[in-house]
């Protein structure tokens, strides 16, 4: 658990050929507000 009481997970994204992570640079790409509602939906799936 980390200092807010919350349990920590690994995520590991899935990396093409050239090393380049298309998932990951997906969520980056989306806007803080739809980035943390994923985030809360992934703790609720937890």
């Amino acid at each position: 658990m980390d200092a807010s009481g919350l349990r920590q997970i690994t995520l590991l994204f899935y990396a093409n050929g050239n090393g380049g992570e298309p998932v990951r640079d997906w969520l980056k790409s989306l806007p803080v507000e739809e980035r943390h509602v994923i985030g809360q939906d992934l703790m609720h799936a937890q």
